[in-house]
This record gives C-alpha cells, sequence and structure tokens, in this order.
C-alpha cells in the first residue's frame, strides 16, 4: 500500500500544491519544493509499480527499470533546481502565481510520463506537459512571447491530434490493450507509424520539426528555458522508446532515414546557432543540434534492436548528460545580467564554471560528456557502422565551436551586468547544475563504468582532438575579428509568418458579418473577460469542482469494483 501511495504523489503532488497556489496565495510557493520529494524517494528507492484498474483498465504507474529510474531522479532534480532559482527571480513578478500554476502542471506531466507503465498514462502526461507549458513561454507580456506562444500552441495541437490519431490506431494494433509489453509485440501500421512519430517529434525538436524552439526560448524565462530544454523535449523520445515497438520490420525499414534525420539535425542546429547574438537563441539551436544524437540513438535501436539494453543505458546517460548542462547554461544566460560575485576577476570564476556544462556537451575527457560519446561510439561499431564514427568526431567540432559561441555571448553579458551581488539561492542553484558534468561521472554508478571505459590514452586523444581545433579556429576567428556568416542564418522563419496566416484564418467569421464594428466590439469584450479570469473566483471554483468529480469517479471506481 504505501509503494501505490508513493507512484499516485509523484504526479499528484504537484497538482495538490497547485491547488494550494489557487487557495492559499504567494505563501504557498515558497514550499512547492516539497511536491517533488515523491519522485525523488520513488527514483531512489524504486518500489513495487501501482497496478490497478481505478482510472481505466490496464492503470501502471512506477518501474524498477534503470529508464524510468534514472529519468525520474534527473527530471525531478532538473526542476527542483530550475524551481528553487526560480523562486528568486520571480519575487517581484506580479504574474508570479499564474506563472507557478503552469510550472506544476507541466511538472505533474512530466512525471506522469515518465513513470507511466501504460500507454494512456503516458498520453495524459505528455498532453498535460504540453498545453501547460504555453503558460511558461507566454508569461512575460509582448509581442515576441505572443508570436512565440502562438506558434508553440498551434505545433503542440496538432502534434497532439497527430499523436492521438496514431495512439488509436496503434491501440487497435495491440487488440485494445493499453499495456506498454503488449504494445511493444504489436505490429504498427506504416500510418500509425507515421503519425505517432512526428506528434512526438515536433515536441522533441530535431530537425525539421524544431521551428517553435529557438522562438520560444528568448522570451521565455530563465528558469522555464531550463526545464524546456533540459526536461520536457526529452518526452517525445522518451515517447518513442515506451510506444513504438523496437523489433517491428517497420522501424527497422526506416532506421536509417531516422538517423540520416538526426545526424541533418546535429549540424542543422550548429549551422544556424552560430549566426545568431542571442545566447539563449544560440542555446536553442544547440538544443536542436543535441536532439538529433538522441534520435541518432533511437535510430540505432530500431536498426539494431538485439542492443537494446546498452542502447537503453546510453539513452539514459545522453538525456541526463544533457539535461544538466543544458539546464545550467539557460540559467546562466540570465544569472550572468543579475549582478556580480564580490571578488576580484569574480566574473572570469563565473565564466569560468560556466564553460564546465559548455565543453562538456562536446565531450571534454573526464566529463559526462566524454562518457556519453564513448559509450555512443561504442554502439555504433556495435551496430557496424564504423564509419558514423568520424562523422561524430566532425559533429563535436561543431559542437564545439556553437558552445564557444554562447561563451562568448554569455562573456558579453557580463559586461552589461549591474553591480549589484548576486544572491544566494540562484547562485547556488545553478553552481549546483553548472558542476554536474563533473559530478556524475564519479557519483552515479551507471556513468562510472562508462568514465572509466573512457580513460585509456587514444580515447582521450579521440576526445581532445575535436575540441583542440574548436579552440584554433575560435581563436583565428577572434583574432580577425568578428565574423560575417550566411545572411540566410539570421533571417526570420517563414512558420512564423505561417503561424501568423492560420491565426488571421480562424479568427475570420465563417459567414459575412453585416456590422463588422459590432462583432469586433464582442470579441474584445469576450477577450477582456479571459484576461480577467484568473483575478476572478473561476479557477477557485473550477479547481474544487474538478477536485470533487475526481472524488466522486474514485468512490464510484471502488464502488463498482467491489461489486
Amino acid at each position: 500500500m504505501t509503494a501505490d501511495v508513493l507512484w499516485i504523489l509523484v504526479p499528484l503532488a504537484p497538482l495538490l500544491m497547485a491547488v494550494g497556489v489557487v487557495e492559499i496565495g504567494d505563501r504557498t510557493i515558497r514550499w512547492w519544493w516539497i511536491s517533488a520529494l515523491p519522485g525523488l524517494v520513488a527514483g531512489l528507492v524504486a518500489p513495487a509499480p501501482w497496478l490497478a484498474d481505478v482510472l481505466w483498465p490496464g492503470t501502471q504507474w512506477g518501474d524498477s527499470g534503470i529508464l524510468v529510474r534514472s529519468l525520474l531522479l534527473f527530471t525531478t532534480t532538473v526542476w527542483l533546481l530550475a524551481g528553487l532559482y526560480a523562486m528568486h527571480s520571480l519575487t517581484d513578478d506580479p504574474q508570479r502565481r499564474r506563472f507557478w500554476l503552469f510550472w506544476l502542471f507541466s511538472f505533474s506531466g512530466n512525471l506522469l510520463l515518465i513513470i507511466a507503465g501504460d500507454a494512456l498514462s503516458f498520453y495524459v502526461g505528455f498532453s498535460v506537459m504540453s498545453l501547460a507549458a504555453y503558460g511558461l513561454i507566454v508569461h512575460r507580456a509582448g509581442p515576441a512571447p505572443r508570436k512565440a506562444g502562438r506558434l508553440y500552441l498551434q505545433i503542440a495541437v496538432t502534434g497532439e491530434l497527430l499523436l492521438f490519431t496514431g495512439f488509436i490506431m496503434a491501440s487497435h494494433q495491440a487488440g485494445g490493450s493499453m499495456a506498454l509489453e503488449v504494445w511493444q509485440a504489436a505490429p504498427i501500421s506504416p500510418m500509425a507509424l507515421l503519425l505517432m512519430f512526428v506528434g512526438l517529434g515536433m515536441k522533441a525538436g530535431f530537425w525539421p520539426l524544431h521551428v517553435w524552439l529557438p522562438q520560444a526560448h528568448p522570451v521565455a524565462p530563465a528558469p522555464a528555458s531550463a526545464v524546456l530544454s533540459g526536461a520536457m523535449i526529452k518526452a517525445g523520445i522518451l515517447g518513442m522508446w515506451k510506444l513504438l515497438p523496437a523489433e517491428s520490420g517497420t522501424l527497422n525499414d526506416v532506421s536509417a532515414i531516422l538517423m540520416i534525420v538526426g545526424l541533418i539535425s546535429a549540424f542543422y542546429g550548429v549551422a544556424l546557432g552560430l549566426g545568431r547574438r542571442n545566447v539563449k537563441e544560440v542555446l536553442a539551436f544547440s538544443s536542436v543540434s543535441q536532439m538529433g544524437y538522441l534520435l541518432l540513438i533511437t535510430g540505432l535501436l530500431w536498426h539494431s534492436p538485439a542492443l537494446a539494453p546498452a542502447l537503453t543505458i546510453l539513452l539514459c546517460l545522453y538525456m541526463v548528460h544533457h539535461g544538466f548542462c543544458k539546464a545550467a547554461l539557460f540559467l546562466a544566460a540570465e544569472l550572468f545580467k543579475s549582478g556580480r560575485l564580490p571578488m576580484r576577476n569574480g566574473h572570469n570564476l563565473l565564466l569560468g564554471i560556466a564553460a564546465l556544462p559548455a565543453i562538456a556537451l562536446a565531450g571534454l575527457p573526464l566529463s559526462s560528456g566524454a562518457a556519453s560519446k564513448s559509450r555512443l561510439k561504442e554502439q555504433l561499431e556495435a551496430a557496424s557502422l564504423d564509419s558514423l564514427v568520424w562523422v561524430l568526431q566532425i559533429g563535436a567540432i561543431a559542437t564545439a565551436l556553437l558552445l564557444l559561441r554562447a561563451l562568448h555571448l554569455l562573456r558579453a553579458l557580463q559586461r552589461d551586468a549591474t553591480q549589484q551581488r548576486i544572491a544566494t539561492l540562484p547562485l547556488l542553484s545553478w553552481l549546483t547544475l553548472a558542476m554536474m558534468p563533473l559530478l556524475l561521472p564519479w557519483s552515479w554508478p551507471l556513468m562510472r563504468d562508462a568514465t572509466v571505459d573512457s580513460l585509456p590514452l587514444y580515447k582521450l586523444v579521440e576526445l581532445s582532438w575535436p575540441l583542440a581545433a574548436a579552440l584554433m579556429i575560435t581563436t583565428l576567428i577572434l583574432n580577425r575579428g568578428n565574423l560575417r556568416l550566411p545572411e540566410f542564418a539570421n533571417r526570420p522563419t517563414p512558420f512564423v509568418w505561417l503561424s501568423l496566416r492560420l491565426k488571421r484564418i480562424l479568427q475570420r467569421p465563417p459567414v459575412p458579418v453585416p456590422e463588422p464594428e459590432i462583432s469586433e466590439q464582442i470579441w474584445r469584450n469576450r477577450e477582456r473577460r479571459w484576461n480577467r479570469f484568473w483575478h476572478d473566483n473561476t479557477v477557485r471554483n473550477s479547481s474544487w469542482l474538478l477536485l470533487g468529480f475526481l472524488v466522486v469517479a474514485a468512490i464510484f471506481f471502488s464502488v463498482a469494483e467491489t461489486l
């Protein structure tokens, strides 16, 4: 019974905290971190899963497998540290209550999709997380957040529709069962595969489904960017591993295409990111690039299902490594502007610490990046794809160039920083994330073995020469002045224009309106009422109504099960 309650509390605790934010107010925000404790405990203890038909037939929450435990611990830690940073950075924000409501709903959905042992639970968690993240992107008022939020919401809703359609088709192939074991053993049609792949890929953000990432990150608060890129975009890749049968002949046939798309995404993100002047935009394109490597690992699984155990460990290493590094860099983009350290050359110390997660992404020896990339090369060789190892070496140079560009922009932010002292809480949160690339290789047993395997001299040389080459190229560029990159790198994406066109088309009335002035006034009044939604008692009443409905539904299902 204790294990069941623990797994139920993992996604439920953030929702209960959200009710507290609505009912009690700002005083609850300082205690939001309590909602992360069930996830941490479940990841450490790994109790038996919760098996019940209370919600729907075949409900299963929790798993003691390495994938669920690793991602649950890592995801909860990233959300916890980014949330502690947000507690200080949003202290004076008048709309902080709204931010925390969306934050807690997104957090709950992210945890649910990780512990989901059935397909429907994963879909519910994925949908809650995706739609609630819209509120994090548009939190700051202005045209740019609205534009980015509109594009994200359009893509998110489209992805949900595609995923739901593919979900229904796959469920039919599985005989109506929601158990992931049945889905893994059932065949999948090419159409269902395409729909689910695109629906999940729109959240993952790899090329060519990445268009919302460079728009959302520059306008979102830094803590939101940290969890968006550090944790939430991994849900698309995780869904492919959980919902799609790895040993399907259909997936094996398209595995080569998937790996090619992953490599294109890896280099495409670098090519466009190098031409950006906003550090958060550079980091967004870095996420597009890094998601390409995760897609490559997924393609390896479909190409060689016999390597599934080793590839599962590799996926855990890469997700955890990228998540901590990227969360630290996004927080640094705001921390460096907020103040300075009270010591001589404190700005150089901050920049040096920020360089750890940046260079770790390119495979810094003795870091989490070295362990992850070494394991990836080993699996490519095990799958008889040795020719791709050299592509990874070139990719390491490209990644290092892009992250050195981000460090150059971070240094520019320091020059414009205020003279006030950086607050302790956000500094400690950021330092913990930034040091993870050096701590994980020795504190996490799963990564310790990979780190030890990367210690031979020839492997250290393989990991070091791409970094040395990138440093030489960067030094030459800086000595010659700023490099003028191709103009296409800074042109606005056509998807923004298409997003605006779609908005205008949907806002047109279906039939001619004889008095457009009256119609326009009606829409303006409705918009004003919607804007006042958060300031009235509607949310409070709706929350109580929803909670009452859940209680009545639980009692009904319990009585029905007893009878």
